[in-house]
């Protein structure tokens, strides 16, 4: 969605050349792709110090976030998460000041577990700020 926003600006740009300086579109296409890049690199790829490989819910309901580096990391859900039909935004904060994000999408789980994990989010005690 994030790369999409930014290809539209891009087009939009583009389309505005003729009041807009050769030097500010170039410097704007460089700034957007290498946003695009980076919100690959994170989200897609897992490649970035950031990026969670995996995400556990013990029976407690304490969240733990396996990152890149191969850490298991506490973390705390914070209450500003999205939870959608089609779409779970999970919001993260840890001991360590980090904040951490996991996007989930419906055709990730079989239907009944995606359901599941929605319920219990919407059940589920949240932090209200972030550390």
């Amino acid at each position: 969605m994030i790369v999409m926003v930014h290809i539209l600006v891009l087009i939009i740009i583009l389309l505005m050349t003729d009041s807009i300086s050769v030097f500010s579109i170039l410097l704007l296409i460089i700034v957007l792709s290498s946003s695009c890049l980076y919100y690959y690199q994170w989200h897609v790829m897992h490649c970035l110090d950031k990026s969670i490989l995996e995400l556990k819910i013990n029976a407690l309901g304490d969240w733990s976030v396996l990152i890149y580096s191969d850490k298991w990391i506490k973390v705390d859900l914070l209450c500003h998460s999205f939870v959608s039909p089609y779409l779970i935004i999970l919001n993260f904060s840890s001991v360590d000041s980090n904040g951490y994000i996991v996007l989930i999408t419906k055709n990730m789980f079989h239907k009944d577990e995606f359901r599941h994990l929605r319920v219990r989010l919407k059940t589920a005690e949240c932090v209200s700020k972030s550390k």
